[in-house]
């Protein structure tokens, strides 16, 4: 059986390609996005050992970005219309 890590690996070379992060939940993916990453997957855990990854579509992805830009909007005070 594989290691979370080799399922992992398997999953970010099939699925996400070279470019694209894995994310370990939506707070992982948050963080990446603040650090310029793009992500392509979301795991869940679903049973011990045995993870799941929901692929994320450039919507997805776009309002992932949305909500992290409107936070900084409202800390900062900056307005970037979107």
């Amino acid at each position: 059986m594989e290691t979370n890590h080799q399922q992992m690996k398997i999953i970010k070379e099939k699925i996400c390609g070279s470019k694209r992060k894995i994310a370990h939940d939506e707070e992982h993916a948050e963080y990446l996005y603040r650090n310029g990453e793009v992500v392509g997957a979301i795991l869940v855990e679903m049973e011990i050992k045995h993870w799941q990854a929901v692929i994320l579509d450039e919507k997805e992805n776009l309002k992932l970005l949305k909500k992290k830009l409107k936070e900084l909007e409202n800390e900062q005070k900056f307005n970037y219309n979107l």
